[in-house]
């Protein structure tokens, strides 16, 4: 994953939990998408991108890359008719630790992007359900983001998904790296001891 001008979300759910047993999702699209990004002025460090399910209405996601897992509200459930199912073990987010459910969505779309077949949960406690006076319905995590090289460029508010990267990784980015559950960045931590002398030591942070 690549973002510009970084700045990362840590907001929803990490995955201390066994998902219901399904296969991998499928992917279908061009090699490269770009997407307008919304922002609510409130939470200007939030952002937000139109995904849609298969019924033809355009939805709000948060995008967080702190999220293990792909969630959507209850509403969206009700909406598409999903078979909810109460899941073993626990996710830890915002909320702290809760039980939780899943169900399998038939069908997300980023643009152009079409992935089937997510296993995703639903109603997840502590996950806000407004944008302001918009619905918020859910928040896409990275096992759906990390299909792709994603390109956060927030002076455009623009969001590039990659299937196949051809294109050089911007001079103003920061390459993440992901560990299954969170995103990580490398940098270089500069300290200056008692001495007074400078040291210069790299630092793996997670976002």
């Amino acid at each position: 994953m690549i973002v510009r001008y970084w700045v990362w979300l840590t907001m929803l759910v990490i995955g201390c939990a066994r998902h219901q047993s399904v296969g991998p999702a499928s992917l279908s699209g061009p090699d490269r998408v770009e997407l307008p990004m919304y922002r609510n002025p409130g939470a200007a460090d939030k952002v937000f991108v139109e995904v849609s399910l298969g019924d033809r209405t355009p939805r709000l996601f948060l995008i967080d890359t702190g999220a293990a897992v792909t969630a959507v509200s209850d509403r969206v459930a009700q909406d598409l008719a999903l078979s909810v199912k109460r899941q073993p073990g626990s996710l830890v987010g915002v909320a702290g630790r809760t039980p939780w459910s899943a169900a399998l969505l038939p069908e997300l779309s980023l643009g152009r992007h079409t992935l089937q077949q997510i296993p995703v949960a639903v109603g997840v406690t502590g996950v806000p359900t407004q944008v302001g006076l918009v619905p918020l319905d859910g928040i896409l995590g990275n096992d759906v983001l990390d299909r792709f090289r994603v390109t956060v460029d927030y002076p455009a508010n623009r969001l590039v998904l990659e299937r196949s990267p051809g294109s050089p990784m911007p001079k103003t980015a920061s390459a993440l790296f992901y560990n299954g559950q969170h995103p990580m960045v490398k940098t270089t931590m500069t300290v200056r001891n008692d001495a007074g002398i400078t040291v210069e030591q790299p630092v793996l942070f997670q976002l």
